[in-house]
Parts: C-alpha cells; structure tokens; sequence
C-alpha cells in the first residue's frame, strides 16, 4: 500500500498553513468580488479571473489542491454555458487539477481504493457504463446539442466514480480534519456573504430575505441544500473537535445554517427537515425492522396519496382557489411536470422505460401543454421521477441502491455511538426527502455540483475515522466502506 511522503501532493506539512491563508484570502476577494458585481454591474471576465485565482495557487503549491477543490464548491459560477444545457463550473476545473496532482505524483492505489469503498466504486461504474448504453440508444433521437450534453452529464457521473477513488485514498487521513475545518469556515462566510448580499441590496424584513441565493449558482434552494450538508458536517464537528473555540464555532455555523435555510424559503429541504425529524426518532429504537418499517410506510404514504381522493386535496392545497392569483405557481408548475412524467411512464415504450431517455436529456422531454405546447423544462423537480425518465428502470433501481448503501452504513455506524454519522444521517434523510420536490442529487445546471459536495464529505466523515474520536468502536456486519 502507497502512503503519502511528506512532499506529497496530497499530504501538505502538518503546520503549514501560510499557503491555505492566501487561498482563503482569495476565495473571499472572489467572493466580494460577486457582490460587488451582482450590486452594480455585470463583470464578467473580472469575475472569472477571480475564480481563476485561487487555482492557480495549485501550480506553485500543489499541497493546496485538495482545499482549493472545496473552496471552488462555494464560487460554482459558470465558467462556461449554453443555455439551460451545457454548463462547465468551477468545481470541475478543479476536479481535473486534482486528478492530475494525483496521478502526476503516481499516489492512486486502486487496491486501497476497493478495500474501503468496493460497493460505491462499482455501482457507480455500472451506473456509467449503462448510462453510456443508453446514450447510444437515444443518439438519433436528440438534436448535437442534446448528445454533448448528455455526454458532458455521463462525463459528471464519472467525475463521481474517479472521485470516490481519489477519496479513498490513504493519504487522506492525515488531512481529515482540516479539510473539515476550512469547509466549516468556507460554510461561514457563504452565510455571510448570502446575507450581506440581501442587506446591501435594501433587505430590511424577513420577507425580504426569501429567496437568499449567495454564490451556489442562480437558486435559492441550491444555497439552502448546501446550508443543509454544511449543518451536519458543523454538528459533527462539534461533537469530535477538542477545543472550546473549534466547538463553538462549528455549533454557530450549525445554528447560522438552519437560519439560512429558513432565510432562503427553500421550502423542499424545509419539509425535508419537517419528516426527517420523526424518522430519525423511529430509528433510533432497536428493533431489527426499523429501515424496512420507515422505507414501506413511506411508499404506503406516496401510494395513498397518488391513488385515492387525498391527491384531490393535496392538488388543491398547493394551487389555491380556482383564482390565479392565489395559485402558488412554483407548486403548480410542479404538479403540471409530475402529470407529464406520469404519462410518460404510461405510454413511453417498454424499452424507452427501461433505459430512459439518457442521462442529461430531461430537456429533450417535451410537453403538451405546460405553458405552451412543445415547451420544456430542464428537470422532473422530483429526484425519483427525473432518475426514473433519464436513466430508465434499471438506472433507478442502481441509484436506488446506492443511497440505500449510504443509509446503510450511516445507520450501522451511528449504532455504535457515532455522534457524525447521526448528524449525516439526518441530513441524508433531509436531503433525499426534499428531493420529492427538487432535483437535490441530479446533474441538473442549478443542482449539478451537490451531490459532488455530498460524496466528498461521506468519505472524508466516514472512509476514516477521526484521529482523535471518541469511540473506536469497529462493525462487524456486511461490509459498509469504513
């Protein structure tokens, strides 16, 4: 097994902290930079090279890669676009600069890779390969633009898959804990940033915060869904760090997270929090059926819901009166998305329903008779449905899994008194629960860096355990990536 030298890429001095000062500094000037320009103009070129600036400290200080790859979570602007289509972030230069400073030191050990995470690294291959399979059975239907996309969305899948290897790296352990201190602070001063935004632009009242939107893209709901995973990884901060200082700082930022979710008005991880919070109270009794209990009361739930006269009121709860100006247009339009699907999923062919209409493709789904007929719409707003149409049958079934193995495993370690594992479970449960609503783990433009963000920090909590835990209680069931 390869272990990181002291001079290695991904394995900076203990007590050399100089170089990821000044990538802070500069991931803040970019920062100030955003606001400055979303308060009074739009400078385009001198925001990305602010962008560009904290990368290119990778070239004279290779050790910083590894910060520099979180720090680009939190200025995901576009570095390239077309349209609601084609979309290049930050975060994926940044993948790229990592993979290099990986292989250019030759540190990737497959084997140490497959030890740790052999479930995770092999469905996520087999969800590629099958994705790749139903790019070549849809390839005549789409427009070019439609299959560049849809190859740059297989090419984000395999992002995922080489990542999870990176991660799993032995090296890592060395850097955990910081790395989760300099998200904490990157966490911080998003929060800061999103609100000073408001207050600047005349935001006086609550009502006049809704909507926070920050540096996480153009959407409220992808600031509120990253203010939900950097609550779970500030509350597990703070039962593992030592120091008072460390402690408090990550129960503010668990604190300031909530209140940003709240601020934002993103509803969908609201309601996820609302139904979280019970299943979480049902899991933590022992009785052997807990999972199986909370999985099929909730399909018995969806199933009543879908088939029975509560779909009538539910329809009815969202849209208002028959008046249009009591109608909440965001639910509506959802509603209208989800007939659509559902029709879809009557009349689509067998084969078009077991393969999907390829990953990337939701746009290529066109709509009857949502605003105008033949428009579209970029995403399902549901992560069920948009899994189910874009990868078919089968790519559902394997996501399906993938987050079942995650549950798993945060489920099994927070048995065995593991204060981060209970934090990320809740925030798991969170997550896919206001997925009913949104696409929170699909590649959709707004969304398609978090569940990247998601993955870096199940490994870096969870592929090792902290050097200085409180327990160092091991599983002894099926395998679970620990």
């Amino acid at each position: 097994m390869i272990i990181g030298s002291k001079d290695s890429v991904v394995t900076p001095p203990k007590n050399d902290f100089h170089g990821l000062v000044i990538c802070q500094i500069l991931g803040l000037a970019a920062l100030a930079l955003i606001l400055y320009s979303v308060l009074g103009g739009n400078y385009r070129l001198l925001k990305y090279a602010a962008f560009s600036a904290p990368m290119l400290l990778v070239i004279p200080k290779p050790n910083l890669t590894p910060y520099i790859f979180i720090l680009s979570f939190f200025i995901m602007q576009r570095v390239f676009s077309k349209g609601w289509m084609l979309v290049v972030y930050a975060t994926d230069i940044m993948f790229v600069l990592m993979f290099f400073a990986f292989i250019s030191c030759n540190k990737i050990d497959i084997k140490a890779a497959f030890e740790k995470q052999r479930f995770l690294i092999t469905s996520l291959t087999v969800f590629v390969l099958w994705a790749v399979f139903g790019y070549f059975v849809n390839f005549y239907n789409h427009t070019g633009l439609e299959n560049v996309t849809s190859l740059f969305f297989i090419f984000n899948f395999i992002e995922m898959t080489v990542m999870v290897i990176l991660l799993s790296q032995p090296q890592w352990k060395k850097l955990r804990d910081n790395l989760i201190r300099f998200y904490l602070i990157c966490s911080f001063c998003e929060i800061i940033v999103a609100i000073s935004m408001k207050i600047l632009a005349g935001a006086r009242t609550f009502a006049d915060f809704y909507k926070l939107t920050g540096t996480l893209g153009s959407h409220h709901a992808m600031l509120g869904n990253v203010m939900v995973l950097s609550f779970g990884v500030a509350s597990g901060a703070f039962f593992e760090l030592r120091g008072k200082r460390e402690r408090y700082f990550s129960l503010l930022v668990a604190v300031l997270s909530i209140a940003t979710i709240l601020l934002s008005g993103t509803r969908s991880a609201i309601m996820g929090m609302l139904l979280a919070v019970p299943v979480m109270i049902l899991l933590q009794f022992r009785a052997k059926w807990s999972i199986p209990i909370v999985i099929l009361s909730a399909l018995a739930v969806f199933a009543v819901v879908g088939v029975s006269a509560i779909k009538g009121i539910v329809i009815q709860t969202m849209v208002g009166s028959v008046s249009a100006g009591s109608a909440d247009m965001s639910a509506y339009g959802r509603l209208l998305i989800w007939e659509r699907v559902y029709e879809y999923a009557l009349y689509a062919p067998w084969l078009q329903k077991i393969v999907g209409i390829g990953v990337g493709a939701f746009t290529s789904l066109k709509f009857n008779y949502f605003l105008e007929v033949g428009t579209f719409t970029t995403g399902a707003h549901n992560n069920f449905l948009h899994v189910f149409v874009e990868a078919g049958i089968v790519g559902f079934i394997i996501i399906a899994t993938v987050f079942a193995y995650i549950i798993r495993t945060l489920f099994l370690k927070s048995r065995s008194n593991d204060n981060a594992a209970k934090c990320f479970l809740f925030c798991t449960l969170v997550l896919l629960f206001s997925g009913l609503t949104q696409e929170t783990f699909w590649f959709n433009p707004v969304f398609g860096r978090f569940w990247m963000q998601y993955v870096f920090f199940y490994l870096m909590i969870f592929t090792f355990q902290a050097e200085n835990a409180t327990t160092t209680a091991t599983l002894t069931s099926a395998p679970i990536g620990s």
